[in-house]
């Protein structure tokens, strides 16, 4: 997120640096799960999105996984 932020200063995005944390932020959040899965005594209320207390949708889309992904979708756009 902090060189895509970058990028939204100044215009240049590091593409590979951006999309190699991308990658490491996916197989990172993947083991987390199976750690979740193959440990059923390991509480967990970490998500990918954000929590809010309001009836009746307490999830909303913002969070890490779209902060994370927005710049994947920035990225697919300038590339091709």
């Amino acid at each position: 997120m902090l060189k895509g932020m970058e990028g939204d200063m100044n215009g240049n995005y590091e593409s590979p640096q951006i999309l190699e944390a991308i990658q490491n932020y996916e197989d990172l959040w993947l083991e987390f799960m199976r750690l979740k899965e193959t440990n059923p005594d390991c509480a967990t209320l970490y998500e990918p999105y954000s929590f809010y207390f309001e009836y009746p949708d307490y999830h909303r889309s913002a969070g890490m996984d779209s902060s994370v992904y927005q710049y994947e979708k920035l990225l697919e756009t300038h590339l091709k």
